[in-house]
């Protein structure tokens, strides 16, 4: 039955609304991302707990806490569609894998579709696919080679031992093919020269915006090194 005139007419208001709403919240967490990752009176930055927390609750997943209470667009706005979400939990005490690791990634994803989806000719999407966000302390110079140092090289590991666990839903449903599922990989950074280096050695490429660096063959299961912020 075709909705009368006052009744779209209200759920457009309603939608404006909600934009109006959302458009002002994310600027009052823009602000308050920008304040984060600035030098205080002492020239000293802010711990990366104080950004952690601005994208989600730490030591939560998706269970405790509503999506309205984080902002994980922050990041990247798939990553509200969701099937679990796991910040700053060791991947042993994750329901989406069996992994035995004592790691603690900062924020870990599975995204899943219930059925593949038709992209293209001979193409079909992925039933699942990880997201890994390792976030750093604004200005942090201290990224070398080696696994307790490279960000890069721990949100790497944090997707293998994923993997190596066998993935599946939440529910403990398995996923097919799950030691291959596509994985993300992003490192929440500012561009130091310690962080530059090690996006050099693993082959990053500057992103147009010059605010990241990503491989330049973006292949399935990507990586990609970006500033916490868009402004200085």
């Amino acid at each position: 039955m075709p909705r009368s005139p006052m009744t779209r007419n209200t759920t457009r208001g309603s939608r404006d609304i909600w934009i109006r709403q959302t458009t002002s919240n994310r600027r009052v967490i823009l602000e308050l991302l920008a304040k984060a990752v600035r030098a205080d009176g002492e020239g000293k930055y802010a711990k990366e707990e104080v950004v952690h927390r601005l994208i989600m609750q730490m030591r939560a997943t998706s269970d405790d806490v509503p999506p309205d209470a984080s902002n994980l667009w922050l990041v990247d706005e798939r990553l509200a569609f969701h099937n679990f979400l796991a910040s700053d939990k060791t991947i042993k005490s994750m329901p989406i894998t069996g992994s035995d690791s004592a790691l603690e990634p900062d924020l870990l994803a599975l995204q899943r579709t219930d059925v593949p989806m038709l992209v293209a000719e001979g193409e079909r999407m992925p039933l699942a696919s990880i997201t890994v966000v390792e976030i750093k302390r604004p200005m942090a110079s201290d990224a070398r080679a080696g696994a307790d140092k490279d960000p890069i090289e721990q949100a790497l590991t944090y997707r293998e031992k994923v993997r190596e666990g066998k993935v599946m839903t939440a529910s403990g449903r398995p996923i097919p093919q799950s030691d291959q599922v596509p994985g993300f990989c992003y490192v929440i950074s500012d561009l130091t020269p310690a962080m530059q280096r090690r996006c050099k050695q693993a082959n990053l490429r500057i992103t147009q915006d010059g605010l990241g660096q990503r491989p330049a063959d973006q292949r399935p299961g990507h990586l990609q090194a970006r500033a916490p912020h868009p402004a200085g």
